[in-house]
């Protein structure tokens, strides 16, 4: 620089180009580093991922198979009451199951008292049918999710023992974040 540029300042146009290119290179530098966080949502599931059908519903009770209770989807923040009962040829519920994306929530709700003390007890020949069973689905994320229930029914009236009560993912981001840790049978991160 020059001592009459100390003075006066640089000479019009002579530093104006780089100036501009300066700030222009950091505007996008600032830009560039902002644009991750557009794509990501405030939520800490990650709403791609499935918890598959794990065949659950049945334990192992005898002669019980598995009815398809139908697939929902919740937009964020719904939820909705599940109402399933088991079929006339197999009308023992055993358990239940889910196949659901891992910001979705399900959970069984309590038969009430009546249905428990009438259920599988005989009426002459015919079984009083099993009661209806309610399982709530509750979208905590921020997309739409879906949930697939199926139900454990059986031509036996085994008590169900050790059911499952509740559904839910562990979030996704927690574990890409690193904060849990799953090994494999061999002791292996995964």
């Amino acid at each position: 620089m020059l001592v009459q540029d100390r003075k006066d300042g640089p000479p019009k146009g002579r530093w104006s180009a780089w100036g501009r290119l300066i700030r222009a290179v950091l505007t996008i530098g600032a830009i560039g580093a902002g644009l991750p966080a557009f794509g990501q949502s405030n939520t800490p599931y990650d709403e791609t991922r499935v918890l598959q059908h794990a065949n659950r519903e049945c334990a192992a009770a005898a002669n019980c198979r598995t009815i398809d209770g139908g697939q929902l989807t919740l937009e964020a923040g719904q939820y909705q009451t599940i109402t399933i009962q088991c079929p006339a040829n197999a009308p023992h519920f055993v358990g239940w199951d889910t196949e659901q994306n891992e910001h979705i929530q399900a959970t069984l709700l309590p038969l009430s008292p009546t249905d428990v003390s009438r259920r599988g007890k005989a009426k002459g020949r015919q079984v009083v049918p099993s009661p209806q069973v309610a399982i709530s689905a509750q979208n905590v994320g921020t997309g739409p999710g879906s949930v697939a229930v199926f139900l454990g029914c059986s031509n036996d009236a085994t008590p169900p023992t050790g059911m499952m009560r509740q559904r839910l993912g562990v979030p996704g981001a927690f574990v890409r974040a690193g904060s849990v840790s799953t090994t494999g049978s061999e002791g292996s991160p995964r």
